[in-house]
């Protein structure tokens, strides 16, 4: 399956590597989701958020300092206003030789599935 797109040239500026050149949204705000300490898992990568019944929620991996490695578990996090998030909760402890990767979070109406590949 091919998908495709056009960018509009000169879109984005290299150069500037942390905006690409672009302004930020009027208005908006950046919170922190989790914050490793000196003794908790560094590597975080693939956040997924979903709003449920009132609260955010945030689905990520989670390993002490690389991606896929064996340590590595899935982890989720919980909001009501989007500044305070709760600490992260396992969905999945670590394989060992296997990984895992997130592939999401979908709102059922009742609960939400969490959604995510183990290989082993």
């Amino acid at each position: 399956m091919k998908l495709h797109f056009n960018v509009k040239e000169n879109l984005f500026d290299s150069r500037e590597p942390n905006t690409l050149g672009l302004e930020r949204a009027p208005g908006s705000e950046t919170f922190t989701v989790y914050k490793p300490e000196e003794n908790s898992d560094k590597y975080s990568h693939g956040a997924v958020i979903v709003f449920f019944r009132g609260e955010y929620f945030v689905q990520w991996q989670s390993s002490a300092a690389d991606e896929d490695a064996a340590d590595t578990k899935v982890v989720y996090s919980r909001s009501s206003d989007l500044k305070k998030w709760s600490e992260p909760c396992v969905i999945s402890e670590a394989l060992g030789e296997g990984n895992q990767h997130k592939r999401g979070m979908v709102d059922r109406g009742q609960y939400i599935s969490c959604l995510y590949k183990c290989m082993a």
